[in-house]
């Protein structure tokens, strides 16, 4: 009697942990698609050149990369943004921005780079 329950339970369990694994994929799927029209506010993205161009409300940067076309991009600059104090034309930074339907991409934050050099030899 015991061999035969084993051989029942052996057969049933697989099918038991199948329905609840479905369960679990289906109910978490309802929550994702509740409202299509609401809209997340875009990720945070970064930028980084030589600023060409720079004024109270606009940065403009430009990049080379190797086996690319040059890129140039203008950030909008807002009160709120975090600008480092010595930010000037010709200098390398890293602009950190989110792109807004209304103004485009505008700048949250400007680092400065750091110039790489070659270490003195010996």
């Amino acid at each position: 009697m015991w061999h035969n329950l084993s051989r029942v339970l052996a057969a049933i369990l697989p099918l038991l942990l199948g329905v609840a694994l479905l369960h679990g994929q289906s109910a978490g799927t309802d929550t994702a698609s509740a409202d299509p029209n609401t809209q997340s506010p875009s990720k945070a993205q970064f930028f980084s050149g030589t600023v060409t161009t720079l004024d109270k409300e606009h940065i403009t940067v430009s990049r080379v990369l190797v086996g690319k076309p040059p890129e140039t991009r203008t950030f909008a600059i807002k009160p709120t943004t975090k600008v480092a104090k010595s930010v000037k034309a010709k200098i390398k930074v890293t602009v950190r921005y989110q792109h807004d339907e209304d103004d485009g991409d505008v700048a949250l934050e400007i680092q400065l780079r750091s110039a790489w050099r070659f270490p003195k030899a010996s």
